[in-house]
C-alpha cells in the first residue's frame, strides 16, 4: 500500500530527483542527531558546469555511515541511466578529471553518483563502480575517495528508509496517495510569504500534569509533545476547539526555527482523515509496523474511536511509530496509554499579530476589533478580516454586526441561508447525504428551517464553499463552535420550543437527540436552552429517572448538565439522598458529573453530599480514581482538583465528617484529610471541560503565603486528630509521617511538625516520626535552606532513640517502610556512602543490638512479641542475640516461651539465634535443633531452621525424622533447595533425602524443586554434576504427573526443561523422555495445562531425544496427530516453538521413515516462516524447500503450506498482514516441483482476492465509524 519502488523513482524529473537526493541527505544527517545545515543542493543536474548536485560537508571527525558514508560526500545526479562511457565522460570530460572531485580525495570524502533510469544487477553495478574507479587512475589521493553508483532501486530503498518522503515522490510523478501528505503547509496554502509560526508566550496549552499546572506557552508545548513523539509507541491526542490552531501546531512540531531539537520531518506523515485517506489509516499503520518503518503519524480531524484503534495498535512491540491525532471535540474520554494535550484559544496579542501578518492593508484599529471579537480563535479572525474591502473599516461594529458580516462573507444579505444554517446548528452533527426515507436527518432538519429539503441541501453546500461546514463522508457539522453556537442560540430564539423539542428530542431519533443534546451543552447562556434543559430535569422530565436511565439518556444528561447545573443537582440530590440504597446503587454512574457540578464553591458542598452518599455504599471497593471515594480524594487536593471551592469550604467539611458519630463518614473524612495533606505528585485522569463553560484545573495557589495557609489549616487538623485518643489517631500520626517530607519542604509546616514530635515523644518513642525525619534530611537536606535543615537536624537529634528498647525498635522492628538503611551513626558519616556500605554498617549495628539485647532481659522480653512479627532485619538481630547470650540454653527458653504465647509467630529470630550459634557453638546448636523438632509449636517449622544453619550430616537425619513423623508440610522442604543448602551433601545422602521427599504426598515437587536449584549451582559453579543426581532426575521424571493448578505451572516447565536436559540424555532416558511427553500430550488434551505453559519441557525432550519423542508424540490416528502438530504452532504465537530445538536434517530423518504420513505432520508442526532479525520481512525457513522436495505429495505439502498463512489473530489491518503472506508465496521456493505451480499461482489470485475484498471492508469500516463528527 504504502511503497515506493525503483519504477516509482524512475518517473522523477531532473529537478525532483535533485531535490529528492537533498532531502534526503539531510534526513540522513537528522537521523543520525546531526544539523542538517550541512547539506546544499542547487542548479541544472544535467548542465556541465563541473560541479556536484548535492553537496554534504561536515565537520571531519562527524561519524557518518550508511547512504552518506564519509563527513564529506558529493552526489552527482541524473535522471538517465549511466554505463560505463557515460561514467568516465561525466567525471572526466575531455579527459580532465573534474576538479570537485579531486578536491573531495584530498578530503578523504565521497563521490557518489545517483542514476534515476539505472536499474542494475549485480554484475552491470561492479561494471560501473569499477569504471569510477577507472575514473580516478593517475589521481594521487584516489584511495582516500570513497566511490559508489546508487541505481533507482537503491534509491527507493533509502526513501523507504525516510517514510515520510513517499507521499512527496508520488505526489511528484502523478500517483498521489489519496490526503496523505509528506510534511509541508498542512495548515495553509503553500507559497505563502512569512508563515513562520507565532509563538505566543501566555498558557495555553495544558497537559494535565501536575508540573504543568499553570499551562505552557506554545514553544514550551511545542518541546513537551517533541519529547513524547520522539519515542516510538507514543500517543498522543491534541484537542481544541475548532480554530484555535491544531494543526499549525503540529507544523510546528517538525520546524527547526520553533524550539530546539525539533522532530525530522521526513518521519511525518500526515493525512486530514476528512479527505478519506486511502489507504485507511488502520491499513498503513499495520504496513508500517510489519515493514518496521520508524515515523511519526499526525492525523488531522480524528475521531475518538480511530484514535482509540490506532493508539491500540501502535503498542505492537514490533512498532516504531508514534501518533498524534488532532480533533476538536475536547470532551471525549482519555484513551489508556496516550498523552492528551489540550490547546486553548490564542491571545488577543497573537490574534493581532496574525491579522496584522496576513493583511497588513488592514488597520490597527480594525485589527483590534477582529481580534477582540473572535475570542482568541485564529480561523474566526482570518475570516473576518478576509472580508474587508482595502479602504473599508469595522471599528464601532456591534457583535451582532460583526458575526453577521463574518457569516455573510462577501455575499448579500441571503435570510433563506440564514435560516438554515442555524437548524443545521442546532446539531452537533447531522447526515448530510439522504433527503428521505429512514436515517434522512436533513428532512428533520428542513422542517426546523422551514424550507424546502432540496433547498437545505443546496444551503449546506453553500456553507461549505465560505468555510462554515466541516464535512468526513456523508456526516457535515458546523464550525467552527464559535459560530454554530452564536447560530443555535439564533435558532432557540426564532423556533418554538416544542417544535424543537417535537422534532430533536424525539426518542425515535436517538442519534439526532444525542447531537442536540450535545449542542445544548455549548449554549449555557441562552434562556431559551436553559428553559428546554429545566424541562427535561424538572420531577417527573424524561432524563429524571436516574436509575434506570440507559446509556443514551445518561449521556444526553452529562451533556446538558453544564446549561443548568443547580437544577441538575437538585435532580441528582432527589434521587441518592432521598431514594433507598438499591436506587442509590443503580445511580452511581453520576459521581464523575458530581464531580464536574463541584467546581463553584456554591455547589460544592452539596455535591460532595451526593458523592458521600454514593461512597457508603460501597465502603470496602477498591478506590480508583473513577469512583466515588477516588472522586473526593481528588477534590480536595491542593491541585489539579477540578474544583474552585474555597480552602476553608473544604475544612469544614472535613471537620464535619471527623466529627461524625457514623465510622463511614470519618472514614471518608480521613480520606478527604489524607489528600488535603498532600503536596506533591499530583495526578488526575478526570476531564476538567463542562460544555462550553470557563473551567480550569480548580484551586491553585499562587504564592507561598497560599499555599502556608492551606497547610496551615489542615495539619492543625490533622495534628489534633494525632494527639488525641480517637479511633482514627493512629491514621493521623501514619498520614503526617508518610507526608512528613512534603510538609517539611513544600508547606513550611516546620512548627507543626515539631510541636507534634514533641507531644508525642514525652509519651513514647516515636519511630516513624524519627524515620521520617531521618529520610527528608537524606533525601531533601541538600535543598532545603541553613535555617530549615538546621531545625531538621535538630529535631531529628531530638526523634533519634536514645535506650535500647527504641534504638531496637528503630532499627530491627518493621514498620512497612523500605529504602535506604537507616542507621544510628550521625548523618554526616554516611551521607555520601554507597547503598551497601551504609547497608553493611547498619548490618552491623542491628548485630550489635542483638548481643546488648542478649545482656539485657527485661528489654528483650519487653520487644519479643513484636520480634516475632519478623521482619528484614530480625535474623540479624537474632545472630548478635546468640553471639551476647551468656546463658544461651536459658535464653533459648525464653525465645521459645515467646514463640508460643503467639498463634501467628514468625521464626525469623529464631532461626537468626540458630545461626548464631551455629557459629559460636555447633554442638550447642546441634541440640537446640532436636528440641526444636520436637517443639509442639516450633517443630513445624523444622525445615526453615534447618535450612537457615545449613545442611550437615545431622541436620540431613533430623529432616530423615521430620519426614518420618509428617510434622512439617511436605511442601515446606522445597525450603532446603534455596540458598545452597544441599551443595555440601554427597550424591548418595542427598538421593536419599530427596527420595524420601518424594515419597510424601506432593513429595514430587518439592523434590523436583530441589534437584533443580542443585543442577542449577552446579552449573553456575561449573562443576560436574555427580551420577547419583542425574539417575534421581531420571527416576523423579518418571514421576510427574500433570494435574490442574492454579498458579506455578510455568516454573515447573521452566524446572522440569533443566532436569531433563540434564539428567535425560544416553539410552537410559529414552523410555523417561517418551513417558514424560506422553504426560505432557494427554494433561494438555484433558486441558489441565495450555500447551504454551509445556514449551521448556518438551523444547527439552525433543533436543535430547528427538526422535524417540517424534515417535512419540505422533503416535495416535490421524485426526489426533494433526491436532498435536498444531499444538506446536500453536505454542509459538505465545512463546517459542519447541520444535525450533530439533535440527532440521533431523526432522528429515524422521520423516523419511513414513514419508507418505510424516511429511505432512513435520509441515503441520515446524516453524514455516520467520523474521531473520527484528527489523527483517517474513521469510521462509530453510526446511520449508526441503519439505517440498522430499514429499511424496508436494500438493499436499503445499496445502498444509496454504492454510497455515493464514492469520488466526491480528491486530490492524487484515488485508495488511495478509500482503505479507502474498509476499511469502511470491518467494516459495518450490524447486523443481513444478507440479505444483498452478496449485501456488491460484493460492496467490485468491489470496489477492481476499485481500481486496479486505481492503473494501476495512475501507468501508473505516468510513463508517472513522469519519464522524462524534
Amino acid at each position: 500500500m504504502f511503497e515506493i519502488t525503483g519504477d516509482d523513482i524512475a518517473l522523477l524529473n531532473d529537478v525532483d530527483l535533485r531535490a529528492l537526493i537533498g532531502r534526503l541527505c539531510e534526513a540522513e544527517l537528522r537521523k543520525a542527531s546531526v544539523s542538517p545545515s550541512g547539506v546544499t543542493w542547487g542548479g541544472n543536474q544535467t548542465a556541465r558546469d563541473g560541479g556536484l548536485d548535492v553537496v554534504v560537508e561536515l565537520p571531519t571527525d562527524a561519524m557518518m555511515n550508511g547512504f552518506i558514508p564519509k563527513a564529506k560526500a558529493g552526489f552527482q545526479v541524473k535522471k538517465s541511466d549511466m554505463p560505463r562511457g557515460q561514467i568516465l565522460d561525466e567525471m572526466k570530460p575531455g579527459g580532465t578529471l573534474r576538479p570537485v572531485i579531486a578536491d573531495l580525495a584530498k578530503s578523504s570524502g565521497a563521490y557518489i553518483i545517483v542514476s534515476a533510469d539505472g536499474s542494475t544487477a549485480d554484475s552491470a553495478l561492479q561494471a560501473r563502480r569499477q569504471a569510477m574507479r577507472d575514473a580516478l587512475d593517475g589521481l594521487a589521493e584516489a584511495e582516500n575517495l570513497l566511490t559508489d553508483f546508487y541505481d533507482r532501486t537503491r534509491v527507493a530503498t533509502w526513501v523507504r528508509d525516510h517514510p515520510g518522503l513517499i507521499p512527496w515522490v508520488k505526489a511528484k510523478i502523478g500517483k498521489t496517495l489519496q490526503a496523505w501528505q509528506s510534511f509541508g503547509s498542512w495548515s495553509y496554502p503553500a507559497g505563502k510569504e512569512d508563515n513562520a509560526y507565532l509563538c505566543d508566550d501566555e498558557s495555553r496549552v495544558k497537559t494535565g500534569h501536575s508540573e504543568h499546572q499553570n499551562g505552557l506557552s506554545a514553544v514550551d508545548g511545542v518541546q513537551h509533545v517533541r519529547s513524547m513523539l520522539s519515542n516510538a509507541r507514543k500517543s498522543v491526542r491534541l484537542v481544541g476547539l475548532s480554530g484555535v490552531g491544531k494543526t499549525r501546531f503540529c507544523e510546528a512540531l517538525f520546524d527547526d526555527k520553533v524550539g530546539s531539537s525539533p522532530l525530522d520531518p521526513s518521519l511525518a506523515i500526515y493525512a486530514d482523515v476528512a479527505d478519506g485517506p486511502s489507504p485507511t489509516p488502520i491499513s498503513l499503520v499495520s504496513d508500517l509496523i510489519a515493514n518496521r518503518t520508524r515515523a511519526i503519524l499526525i492525523l488531522d480531524n480524528c475521531p475518538a474511536d480511530l484514535h482509540r484503534r490506532l493508539a491500540e495498535v501502535i503498542q505492537s512491540p514490533e512498532s516504531e511509530l508514534s501518533l498524534i491525532t488532532v480533533e476538536y471535540d475536547i470532551r471525549e474520554d482519555q484513551t489508556e496509554g496516550t498523552d492528551v494535550v489540550s490547546l486553548e484559544t490564542s491571545s488577543q496579542t497573537l490574534i493581532q499579530q496574525l491579522v496584522a501578518r496576513r493583511y497588513p492593508e488592514i488597520s490597527r484599529v480594525d485589527t483590534d476589533t477582529i481580534a477582540e471579537f473572535s475570542g482568541g480563535n485564529a480561523r474566526v479572525a482570518l475570516a473576518l478580516a478576509a472580508t474587508m474591502a482595502k479602504t473599508e473599516s469595522i471599528a464601532g461594529l456591534s457583535d451582532a454586526e460583526l458575526f453577521k458580516r463574518l457569516f455573510q462573507q462577501k455575499h448579500a444579505d441571503d435570510p433563506d441561508l440564514t435560516a438554515i444554517a442555524e437548524a443545521c446548528s442546532l446539531v452537533y452533527s447531522f447526515e448530510g447525504t439522504k433527503l428521505q426515507g429512514d436515517g434522512a436527518e436533513l428532512l428533520i432538519l428542513a422542517g426546523l428551517a422551514r424550507r424546502p429539503v432540496d433547498e437545505v441541501y443546496a444551503g449546506v453546500a453553500e456553507l461549505k464553499r465560505r468555510g462554515l461546514l466541516q464535512q468526513r463522508s456523508e456526516w457535515r457539522a458546523i464550525l467552527p463552535h464559535a459560530i454554530a453556537n452564536r447560530l443555535a442560540a439564533r435558532a432557540l430564539e426564532n423556533i418554538a420550543p416544542d417544535t424543537v423539542n417535537a422534532s430533536l428530542a424525539s426518542a425515535t431519533q436517538p442519534r439526532l437527540r444525542r447531537s442536540f443534546s450535545r449542542r445544548l451543552g455549548f449554549l449555557h447562556t441562552s434562556k431559551q436552552a436553559q428553559t428546554i434543559v429545566r424541562e427535561w430535569l424538572k420531577p417527573g422530565g424524561w432524563l429524571t429517572d436516574l436509575p434506570n436511565l440507559d446509556e443514551e439518556q445518561r449521556t444526553i444528561l452529562n451533556n446538558v448538565a453544564p446549561v443548568e447545573p443547580s437544577a441538575t443537582i437538585a435532580m441528582i440530590e432527589r434521587v441518592v439522598l432521598e431514594s433507598d440504597a438499591s436506587k442509590r446503587e443503580a445511580s452511581r454512574y453520576v459521581a464523575s458529573l458530581a464531580r464536574s457540578l463541584a467546581y463553584d464553591d456554591e455547589n460544592f458542598a452539596r455535591c460532595i453530599a451526593v458523592l458521600i452518599a454514593l461512597a457508603e455504599l460501597k465502603e470496602d471497593a477498591p478506590s480508583n480514581d473513577d469512583d466515588p471515594v477516588g472522586i473526593i480524594r481528588a477534590l480536595f487536593q491542593i491541585v489539579l482538583s477540578g474544583t474552585r471551592a474555597k480552602p476553608s469550604t473544604r475544612l469544614q467539611i472535613v471537620r464535619d465528617l471527623l466529627a461524625s458519630s457514623e465510622e463511614s463518614r470519618r472514614k471518608i473524612g480521613m480520606i478527604a484529610l489524607s489528600a488535603m495533606l498532600k503536596s506533591d505528585q499530583f495526578h488526575s485522569g478526570h476531564s476538567f471541560d463542562f460544555g462550553s463553560r470557563s473551567r480550569d484545573y480548580g484551586y491553585d495557589p499562587r504564592t507561598t503565603k497560599e499555599v502556608k495557609s492551606w497547610f496551615d489549616g489542615v495539619i492543625q487538623i490533622a495534628v489534633s486528630l494525632a494527639l488525641g485518643q480517637s479511633p482514627e489517631a493512629e491514621q493521623a500520626r501514619t498520614m503526617i509521617v508518610n507526608e512528613f517530607r512534603g510538609l517539611w519542604v513544600n508547606a513550611e509546616q516546620m512548627d507543626a511538625l515539631e510541636d507534634l514530635s514533641k507531644k508525642l515523644s514525652a509519651v513514647d518513642f516515636w519511630r516513624d516520626g524519627w524515620i521520617a525525619a531521618r529520610r527528608t534530611r537524606m533525601y531533601s537536606g541538600k535543598t532545603l535552606s541553613p535555617e530549615s535543615l538546621a531545625r531538621l537536624t535538630t529535631l531529628e537529634e531530638f526523634l533519634r532513640p536514645k535506650d535500647l528498647v527504641n534504638k531496637i525498635r528503630g532499627l530491627v522492628i518493621e514498620n512497612g517502610q523500605h529504602g535506604r538503611a537507616i542507621s544510628l551513626d550521625d548523618f554526616e558519616v554516611f551521607e555520601h556512602e554507597d547503598i551497601s556500605t551504609s547497608m553493611e554498617r547498619t548490618n552491623t549495628v542491628v548485630v550489635e543490638l542483638g548481643e546488648n539485647a542478649a545482656a539485657d532481659e527485661a528489654a528483650l522480653t519487653e520487644l519479643l512479641s513484636d520480634l516475632f512479627e519478623g521482619g528484614h532485619r530480625v535474623g540479624l538481630f537474632g545472630k548478635g542475640v546468640a553471639k551476647g547470650a551468656e546463658r544461651p540454653e536459658a535464653l533459648w527458653a525464653t525465645l521459645l516461651q515467646g514463640f508460643s504465647a503467639r498463634a501467628d509467630a514468625n521464626c525469623t529470630l529464631i532461626g537468626g539465634f540458630l545461626e548464631g550459634m551455629r557459629d559460636r557453638d555447633p554442638e550447642l546448636c546441634e541440640k537446640l535443633l532436636d528440641e526444636a523438632l520436637s517443639h509442639p509449636s516450633l517443630g513445624r517449622y523444622i525445615v526453615f531452621l534447618q535450612a537457615y544453619v545449613g545442611l550437615n550430616p545431622s541436620g540431613v537425619e533430623r529432616l530423615h525424622k521430620a519426614l518420618e513423623l509428617e510434622i512439617a508440610p511436605t511442601l515446606q522442604f522445597q525450603r532446603i533447595a534455596w540458598g545452597r543448602a544441599t551443595d555440601e551433601l554427597s550424591g548418595p545422602v542427598f538421593r536419599e533425602l530427596v527420595l524420601a521427599i518424594a515419597s510424601k504426598p506432593d513429595g514430587v515437587p518439592a523434590a523436583l524443586e530441589i534437584i533443580s536449584k542443585r543442577l542449577f549451582t552446579d552449573q553456575s559453579d561449573k562443576r560436574p554434576t555427580v551420577p547419583e543426581v542425574v539417575t534421581l532426575g531420571r527416576e523423579l521424571l518418571l514421576q510427574v504427573q500433570f494435574q490442574k493448578r492454579n498458579g506455578r505451572v510455568d516454573r515447573e516447565d521452566r524446572q522440569l526443561g533443566s532436569i531433563v536436559n540434564a539428567c535425560l540424555p544416553g539410552n537410559e532416558g529414552v523410555p523417561v523422555a517418551r513417558r514424560l511427553v506422553r504426560e505432557v500430550f494427554d494433561a494438555i488434551e484433558r486441558d489441565d495445562v495450555y500447551a504454551f505453559d509445556m514449551d521448556d519441557v518438551l523444547a527439552a525432550v525433543l533436543k535430547v531425544h528427538p526422535i524417540p519423542v517424534l515417535d512419540e508424540v505422533f503416535s495416535r490416528d490421524k485426526e489426533a496427530n494433526e491436532a498435536r502438530g498444531r499444538m506446536f504452532v500453536d505454542m509459538r504465537d505465545v512463546r517459542a516453538n519447541p520444535m525450533d530445538s530439533v535440527p532440521d536434517e533431523t526432522v528429515l530423518e524422521w520423516c523419511a521413515v513414513e514419508p507418505e504420513m510424516r511429511y505432512a505432520l513435520a509441515a503441520t508442526a515446524v516453524t514455516l516462516y520467520r523474521r531473520a532479525t527484528a527489523e527483517s520481512a517474513l521469510g521462509w525457513t530453510p526446511i520449508v524447500e526441503q519439505l517440498i522436495a522430499g514429499s511424496t505429495d508436494a500438493k499436499q505439502i503445499f496445502g498444509i503450506i496454504e492454510d497455515r498463512l493464514r492469520p488466526m489473530s491480528w491486530s490492524g489491518s487484515l488485508a495488511s498482514k495478509l500482503e505479507g503472506r502474498l509476499q511469502l508465496l511470491h518467494q516459495l521456493p518450490i524447486g523443481n516441483r513444478t507440479e505444483i505451480a498452478d496449485e501456488v499461482a491460484g493460492a496467490k489470485a485468491r489470496l489477492v482476492r481476499r485481500i481486496e475484498r479486505e481492503k473494501l471492508s476495512e475501507a468501508e469500516y473505516e468510513r463508517a465509524t472513522g469519519e464522524r463528527f462524534e
